[in-house]
């Protein structure tokens, strides 16, 4: 996704405000799309939102979610298991439930940590700002 950007070519000094670094939230997807793209605002909300929904759905049935580049979303089901209440030190039963886990792809785990892959190797190198 591409950060929306000023005249200058730096990221808008109000967007930069309304949310903290490295914060994305769907109102700043949302822009980012209607600005980068051929989309009215209203449809690029819509568009997010379905995509939303089409993963709600997916990863609730139980089924994995497999973004190439980014990463795989994955249902994983935990089992029952003891706790203890840390107030009162009441041990107590963990009822079991599902969570869901992510794991990125290597594409994005090399991008992250500044790693060039070359003739089959990977090398780190530093990224100078």
């Amino acid at each position: 996704m591409i950060p929306p950007f000023d005249s200058d070519g730096g990221i808008d000094a109000k967007e930069q405000e309304r949310c903290p670094p490295l914060t994305l939230t769907k109102d700043r997807i949302v822009d980012s799309i209607y600005k980068n793209e051929d989309f009215k605002k209203l449809e690029a909300a819509r568009v997010f939102g379905t995509l939303m929904e089409i993963m709600k759905y997916t990863l609730s049935s139980g089924d994995d979610i497999l973004i190439s580049g980014f990463g795989k979303f994955a249902v994983k089901e935990n089992k029952e298991r003891r706790g203890r209440n840390p107030q009162t030190r009441t041990a107590l039963i963990l009822d079991a439930r599902r969570v869901i886990t992510f794991t990125c792809s290597g594409v994005l785990r090399n991008k992250l940590n500044g790693e060039k892959k070359i003739e089959g190797k990977q090398q780190k190198q530093k990224i100078i700002k």
